[in-house]
């Protein structure tokens, strides 16, 4: 339940989130809030959203770290501390481990076929809170999409033009 302004401010971010995903046209566009009485409470949310700002207008790694933990703190709070939806498809039950491929990777042949040293390493891991941190300790967090359409390959020009769409596997999107 939400009771603090903090908490508020966390639902009223995700819910531009996810209106900006539904309607892009708006994205480029001010943003004006109105409300009455207790609405102007919004100081939060302008805090997040310029921690954000400032890690993509300077690109140092102080200020993408420090989006990143406001940013994690703020998800983690909202879907792992107050519900049993999926990290990676909210519409599910927690999704973690994912069975399908968690099962394949957990395969000792798959395992030596990639090159996995399974002396040190016997078992996959969905999720290794010690190799996250170091990523997101460094900085390098917010560019995997940028990173990706900045590969030189034979089909890049494609690949950077092609639009996001939603997968759908017997019959599961």
């Amino acid at each position: 339940m939400v009771n603090t302004s903090e908490q508020a401010a966390l639902d009223v971010y995700e819910f531009l989130q996810r209106f900006f995903i539904m309607f892009p046209k708006y994205a480029t566009l001010d943003l004006h809030l109105f409300s009455e009485s207790y609405g102007g409470h919004y100081e939060i949310t302008a805090y997040l959203i310029n921690t954000v700002n400032k890690c993509y207008q300077t690109n140092t790694t102080h200020d993408c770290v420090a989006a990143n933990i406001t940013c994690w703190e703020g998800y983690n709070g909202i879907y792992t501390q107050n519900s049993d939806a999926g990290l990676y498809d909210i519409r599910t039950k927690n999704d973690l481990p994912v069975p399908t491929y968690t099962k394949y990777l957990e395969n000792p042949i798959v395992l030596k076929s990639i090159g996995v040293n399974t002396t040190a390493i016997s078992k996959y891991l969905e999720f290794n809170e010690a190799i996250y941190f170091r990523f997101t300790d460094s900085g390098d967090l917010l560019g995997g999409n940028e990173m990706a359409e900045s590969l030189k390959w034979k089909r890049r020009k494609e690949f950077n033009n092609a639009v996001f769409q939603e997968w759908t596997v017997g019959g599961v999107k």
